[in-house]
């Protein structure tokens, strides 16, 4: 259910970075550009989204995005693995696959090219 979003799970980006239209539940966090370079933890992410209203009805037909499922998943193959999510995805897959050029961001800056803004509020 975590891979395929049908947890139910909510998505923890807007109560991480609310509405800049002061649209927040999250009265602590204002906007995108306000907290571009705030870094979070994965329990605090985690927590923001088992805080929030379910996104969906768990095992439901159809699924919600959720970030938050991609981080509970990255923290249970930690468990597994007894390494970080980021060593064994790319020993594993992302090496495997031979995508020589994807990797994971190491700071709020991504090297060589790449889009000014991914997603815009």
């Amino acid at each position: 259910m975590l891979l395929d979003h049908t947890s139910g799970i909510a998505e923890y980006l807007p109560y991480a970075f609310p509405s800049p239209q002061g649209l927040s539940s999250n009265p602590d966090v204002s906007s995108l550009d306000d907290n571009r370079f705030r870094q979070f933890s994965p329990e605090e992410l985690i927590e923001l989204g088992l805080g929030a209203p379910a996104g969906g009805q768990p095992g439901g037909p159809t699924g919600v995005y959720s970030n938050t499922d991609y981080v509970l998943l990255g923290r249970l193959l930690e468990k597994v693995t007894g390494t970080t999510a980021e060593k064994y995805i790319t020993q594993n897959v992302t090496r495997r696959a031979g995508l020589r050029h994807t990797g994971f961001p190491d700071g709020p800056r991504p090297k060589g090219p790449h889009s000014r803004r991914y997603e815009s509020f």
